[in-house]
């Protein structure tokens, strides 16, 4: 999941197009549900319980709310053990039991260990805040494969294997053994063997490994398509 404010989620003027470039992920994948460390163990905890609360409250709640209200510590963002804080301070009062009461919750039912909760004050906002130890995240399963590709390699890809659906747009749907098999023959060709080595295509093709991986993924996991845009 990308770092995108929860709150800019909720509002409807909201358009996050990457004019450099394209996103390509797995059909059906839940990629907020990939927790590999603190900052997606945040996320995933944001549209898990601060997202669906926000959506039940009055806009002049929603107005109490200027940022994510669940986020790592300081440097522990990419670290698999650390802290995580819960700016309870800045979200509406009558909401606070249910967002520490869905923490809670999701943290056991994910299996994540963690220590003692502490009340605390932020010296950053002036508010008050709940701190909690993640000691363990409990990882079991490979995270899903996504791709954000520039639409320079993506055109070279698709000259490589004919894999873009619409070309108006920059976008596609394509089925996942379809894009392996794509992959795969276009390995046997004189072009990649040209290609293959060469210094100026070595991102393009870092790309492709990547989709490779992809497919294999979704193959793997039950998924049938990839989608780009």
């Amino acid at each position: 999941m990308s770092a995108i404010s929860l709150i800019s989620l909720l509002s409807p003027s909201s358009n996050y197009l990457i004019n450099e470039g394209i996103g390509i992920g797995i059909e059906g994948h839940d990629y907020s549900s990939d927790v590999q460390d603190l900052i997606s163990l945040t996320q995933w905890l944001g549209v898990k319980v601060q997202l669906p609360l926000m959506k039940k409250m009055t806009e002049d709640e929603k107005k109490e709310i200027t940022s994510d209200i669940i986020t790592p510590d300081g440097n522990d963002a990419l670290e698999k053990k650390g802290k995580i804080n819960v700016y309870v301070g800045k979200f509406p009062e009558k909401w606070k039991s249910k967002l520490l009461g869905g923490i809670q919750y999701f943290l056991d039912k994910r299996g994540i260990k963690h220590g003692r909760w502490k009340e605390d004050v932020s010296s950053l906002f002036d508010v008050s805040m709940i701190r909690i130890p993640i000691e363990d995240l409990n990882i079991t399963t490979e995270p899903a494969p996504y791709v954000s590709c520039t639409y320079s390699s993506f055109k070279v890809l698709d000259d490589w294997l004919d894999i873009l659906l619409n070309k108006a747009d920059m976008t596609f749907t394509i089925n996942a053994t379809y894009l392996l098999n794509r992959i795969r023959q276009f390995k046997q060709t004189d072009k990649y063997t040209e290609v293959h080595h060469d210094p100026g295509y070595s991102k393009h093709m870092s790309f492709m490994e990547q989709l490779q991986s992809m497919a294999l993924w979704a193959i793997a996991h039950g998924h049938e398509t990839i989608n780009g845009s």
